[in-house]
């Protein structure tokens, strides 16, 4: 086991401030991908098809999709963003 740097070393040359990384923070979140349209079994498919059980998406995200609620899966619900 090493120990932990204070402070990170300075390289020996610096060409331009470009090529030293920047501190950041990684914010990791926990979330949860769900399957893509394609591997749903025939009930599930089926129960995207059913428009009743998408009243509760907010009307403006729906509307565009108010045609094919499974686009609305693919694009908004079933991967997570980023």
């Amino acid at each position: 086991m090493t120990d932990v740097l204070d402070a990170p070393p300075e390289p020996p040359v610096i060409q331009s401030e470009h090529y030293l990384p920047e501190p950041c923070l990684l914010s990791p979140e926990q979330v949860t991908d769900f399957p893509n349209p394609l591997e749903l079994d025939e009930e599930l498919s089926d129960q995207l098809d059913d428009e009743s059980r998408w009243e509760t998406v907010d009307p403006a995200l729906y509307s565009s999709y108010a045609d094919d609620p499974q686009e609305l899966y693919l694009t908004n619900l079933c991967h997570a963003p980023g």
